[in-house]
């Protein structure tokens, strides 16, 4: 008997994709939930980024008063966002400029180093209030680490010089301005301070190069840094120690042109002093005491000149007030001997003799180019000398 004949069954069909996205089915169920979590999360995290760049209130009320220079304003708005936030750097750093422009500069110095690293012009800022709050080491540590980051920088290269020049650093100053002589936007700098320390370490002839070729470059002296007071009476006293002085006087001239000074018109008086032009030196010496009666210079040249004319009680007064005013100085104390020596009075001619020999000791004469100062401000009274305004 023949085996049965086996029945076959149709194999089931496979689900077609439209069933399988069927609804009800857990696998639809499953994929959708993810999809809406997903979206959930970029919307989260959107929205979290967009929360976090959107300034704070207090911040964009800061950043609109400081534009409009109410820095007070600025300031208060700044500090409550600090109080809120300790850790924001964007608000200490607003609050370090609020106080910088307000002149409050170790309260700026905090800030500053909690806004943390500092652009160019935020890092000169620091480095110049610290100069001003008179921590003279920190400021020079500041302008050497923005130079590490930005050694062209002009403005901390000569800022730098002015810290140098208080500190008598001559050989240092000398190296910036070579720097700033090779920086094209440095020449003029450059060449200025090189005739400061020429002037300064008194080595007339290479100060006057230098100066002249600060004229060349800048005729009009607008890039020039120093007070163009201090420039013109640099350059005079350093032609006259040449032997000069009829360059002097020009220079002095075209100076007195522009606006009278009562330095400047003193130092004209020495140049027709040194030509035996003894009328018109004196001439300019009472010009320059009217218009500066307590020009310690002028009252010695003045002095000076009625001891030689025997006018001796009109030299005792001029040289007495020039003493009072310079009390460190020899000259107004030697003339002074020579004075009441011509007057008879041999005591206090004696008095003043000792008293001049005791200056001399102290204060030897250096010279080569006469007895002035190089006549500096004090860096940390603004800072420099030179032309320098936060801006």
């Amino acid at each position: 008997m023949s085996a049965p004949a086996s029945i076959s069954r149709p194999a089931p069909a496979s689900a077609s994709p439209a069933e399988g996205r069927r609804p009800g089915r857990p696998g639809w169920r499953s994929r959708k939930t993810r999809v809406a979590l997903s979206l959930l999360a970029l919307a989260a995290v959107g929205l979290g980024g967009w929360l976090a760049l959107r300034p704070d209130p207090l911040i964009r009320a800061a950043r609109a008063a400081y534009r409009a220079r109410d820095y007070r304003s600025a300031l208060i708005a700044a500090r409550a966002r600090l109080d809120r936030r300790p850790d924001d750097t964007d608000a200490a750093l607003l609050a370090a400029r609020c106080l910088a422009k307000l002149g409050r500069w170790q309260q700026a110095d905090e800030l500053y180093r909690r806004a943390g690293s500092l652009g160019l012009d935020d890092a000169n800022d620091h480095a110049y209030g610290l100069v001003r709050a008179g921590d003279l080491p920190r400021a020079f540590e500041a302008y050497e680490r923005l130079l590490d980051r930005w050694p062209d920088d002009v403005l901390a290269l000569k800022r730098q010089a002015a810290l140098l020049i208080s500190k008598a650093d001559w050989k240092r100053v000398r190296r910036i301005s070579e720097r700033l002589i090779a920086i094209p936007g440095g020449r003029v700098a450059g060449r200025t301070l090189a005739g400061i320390g020429f002037h300064s370490t008194r080595h007339a002839e290479e100060a006057v190069a230098a100066f002249e070729e600060v004229l060349r470059l800048d005729p009009e002296l607008k890039e020039m840094p120093l007070p163009q007071r201090v420039f013109w009476g640099h350059l005079a006293l350093d032609l006259i120690a040449l032997g000069r002085s009829s360059d002097a006087r020009a220079h002095l001239e075209r100076a007195l042109a522009r606006e009278d000074d009562a330095g400047l018109r003193e130092l004209l008086g020495v140049t027709f002093e040194k030509e035996g032009r003894m009328d018109e030196a004196e001439r300019c010496w009472r010009e320059s005491l009217a218009r500066d009666p307590n020009n310690a210079d002028t009252l010695l040249d003045l002095g000076r000149q009625e001891v030689a004319s025997r006018r001796i009680d009109e030299a005792i007064g001029h040289l007495e007030r020039a003493a009072e005013l310079s009390p460190e100085s020899i000259d107004p104390v030697y003339n002074l001997s020579r004075a009441y020596r011509f007057k008879g009075d041999l005591d206090r001619a004696r008095r003043y003799e000792a008293r001049a020999e005791e200056l001399r000791r102290a204060h030897p004469r250096q010279g080569g180019m006469g007895e002035r100062p190089p006549g500096l401000e004090d860096p940390a009274g603004r800072g420099d000398g030179m032309r320098d305004p936060m801006r």
